[in-house]
C-alpha cells in the first residue's frame, strides 16, 4: 500500500513540476487592429462567404439524365458517359450511385461497374458520370441496365432529351475580374 502510495505522490510531482516549467514565459497580447482594417472592402469577392448548407434529401429523390453514350476503347474497355440532374428544387442528394449491369444474350451477368459521387448533388446540380467496364466481346454483350440510389433513400429516374452543361467556376464569370478594371 505504501508503494501505491509513493507512485501517487511522486505522479503529482512529475506533474508540477512539468505544469511550472511550461508556463514560465508570458507574451504579450498581439496589438488590436482598427474596425476600418479588419473590414473587407466592397469590390471582394463573395467567395469569402459560408458556403450554404441544403440538407439532404431523405426518402425518394427525383434525378434526370440522359441517354447513356457508351463506347468501346481499343477492344479493352466500355466507357459509359451519363449526364446527371437533380430535379429537386429544395433538397440535396447525397451519396449518389450509379451501377451498370451487362448481360449476355442467355440473360446471364458477364460484369458491370459502379460510380459514386461523393459530393452531395444541390438543387439543380448537373454532373457528368463515367462509367468504366472490361470489355469481353461483342457477343457476351448484348444488352445493359442501370440502377440509381443514394445514402438516403431511393432514386425515381426521369430520362431526359437534353441537360445543359454544367457551369464551372471559371465559366460563369465569379473570378476576381482585375482585367476588366
Amino acid at each position: 500500500m505504501k508503494r501505491l502510495d509513493f507512485v501517487w505522490l511522486a505522479a503529482f510531482a512529475a506533474i508540477g513540476m512539468l505544469s511550472s516549467a511550461c508556463g514560465g514565459e508570458t507574451t504579450p497580447p498581439p496589438e488590436e487592429t482598427k474596425a476600418e482594417e479588419a473590414q473587407p472592402a466592397a469590390d471582394a469577392p463573395a467567395a469569402t462567404e459560408a458556403p450554404k448548407f441544403i440538407a439532404a434529401i431523405r426518402g425518394e429523390a427525383l434525378l434526370g439524365y440522359t441517354t447513356p453514350d457508351t463506347n468501346v476503347i481499343d477492344q479493352k474497355e466500355v466507357i459509359t458517359t451519363i449526364r446527371v440532374q437533380n430535379l429537386a428544387t429544395t433538397g440535396a442528394i447525397a451519396g449518389l450511385r450509379i451501377d451498370e449491369f451487362w448481360w449476355d444474350p442467355d440473360d446471364n451477368p458477364v460484369g458491370g461497374a459502379t460510380a459514386r459521387i461523393r459530393q452531395p448533388l444541390g438543387p439543380g446540380e448537373v454532373i457528368d458520370v463515367e462509367l468504366r467496364t472490361a470489355y469481353v466481346g461483342r457477343d457476351q454483350m448484348s444488352r445493359n441496365s442501370y440502377n440509381f440510389s443514394h445514402a438516403n433513400g431511393t432514386i425515381n429516374p426521369v430520362v431526359l432529351d437534353e441537360i445543359e452543361d454544367p457551369v464551372t467556376e471559371e465559366e460563369d464569370g465569379t473570378e476576381d475580374s482585375a482585367e476588366s478594371e
